[in-house]
């Protein structure tokens, strides 16, 4: 689902842009501070209605203007086009798509699908399991139709559950704890059968990338001991958890660890081999997307030869390009090393919030 054209209002120091990029491989080169992330951040934003880079929208617009808007037409498989649109004007955030306006941020994504992959990812690793689970559940939510429902019914149910603990509300408290039961069983057995399909990709791709350099493993903890029923671990664990005031067990609780050599990543390998092992984790994800929906995603990847010798910095790109998909990619000064030629491909050079096609 390629984007056919891009334009961009008042995001940072983007003040007026407008492109067409390739099919296939966009380079975006310029120094730093000149916009190259800003790009990526535009089209994330027409994805997700949210930035990468802040949770204030305000932040985004250029402090010349008091608005911004991105708008763009989407290819679709069948041959018909999408426009897709947002605009933050009058405190006012508004989305659309085909011509109707959009209620939720989670309708864009079905339009532009995309992984981005910037400095902050290496956060899987360093922080804590909500960042593995949120990773996770990316995945989930756009090859398992189920899964959003579901884990919205649990998100309901678990609320409740924490409220009651904190008001000593116990009237309802075997209610919230069958649903809790219903809805994580579902959640894990979906969960699961992803990570299945998961680590089988995700083991040829750090082939590829890593070359053998440390044996990974990926383990998925589903947050409770699955050998007992959730609902009887709850009714057990009650008074401590009325004391903490919250339900300690559960999907919610989930964690996917990627350890090398059975110890954590970041104690074991290296700045550069660590960055590798999180191209493979999201070009995993981009991977299982276009099996298992028959269509590929856009992968927007900032600042992609830091830290990467000549060798691996070409077998990274063999792989976004093998995956056939629409790719954004910025780098400062090592653009001449990218790309093997043979598919679509433009490069874009950024300066002073300017974006130019260098023909």
């Amino acid at each position: 689902m390629p984007l056919v054209d891009l334009k961009v209002s008042n995001v940072r120091n983007l003040k007026e842009v407008e492109i067409r990029p390739a099919t296939r491989i966009n380079i975006i080169c310029g120094a730093n501070a000149s916009g190259k992330t800003s790009l990526l951040e535009s089209i994330y934003l027409l994805s997700r209605g949210k930035s990468f880079r802040t949770q204030h929208i305000n932040n985004i617009i250029n402090k010349e203007s008091t608005t911004l808007s991105i708008s763009s037409c989407i290819s679709s498989s069948g041959g018909q086009n999408t426009n897709l649109g947002i605009e933050h004007r009058n405190g006012q955030f508004r989305m659309k798509a085909e011509g109707a306006m959009l209620k939720r941020a989670s309708d864009l994504v079905g339009y532009l699908p995309l992984v981005v992959i910037h400095q902050e990812c290496h956060q899987i690793f360093s922080h804590g399991p909500r960042y593995r689970r949120r990773f996770l559940d990316w995945g989930m939510f756009h090859v398992e139709h189920s899964f959003l429902p579901v884990w919205r019914r649990y998100i309901r149910a678990l609320k409740q559950r924490n409220a009651s603990l904190q008001h000593g509300a116990l009237s309802q408290q075997g209610l919230w704890d069958k649903e809790l039961q219903e809805t994580a069983e579902h959640i894990h057995g979906l969960r699961k059968r992803y990570v299945t399909h998961f680590t089988k990709l995700f083991e040829e791709y750090t082939g590829r990338l890593l070359q053998g350099d440390a044996p990974i493993t990926l383990d998925y903890e589903p947050g409770w001991r699955t050998e007992e029923a959730l609902s009887s671990i709850l009714s057990r664990t009650h008074s401590r958890d009325k004391v903490l005031g919250y339900t300690q067990q559960g999907p919610h609780r989930a964690d996917l660890r990627v350890k090398v050599s059975g110890r954590p990543v970041q104690e074991v390998i290296s700045r550069g081999q660590q960055k590798l092992l999180i191209y493979a984790m999201y070009l995993t994800q981009a991977g299982i997307y276009q099996q298992q929906l028959a269509r590929p995603c856009t992968i927007l990847a900032d600042d992609i030869c830091a830290e990467l010798d000549n060798t691996r910095l070409t077998e990274l790109m063999n792989l976004i390009e093998d995956l056939g998909v629409q790719a954004f990619i910025t780098t400062v000064d090592r653009y001449t090393e990218i790309g093997r030629g043979g598919v679509d491909q433009k490069m874009f050079h950024v300066e002073h919030g300017q974006v130019k096609e260098v023909i």
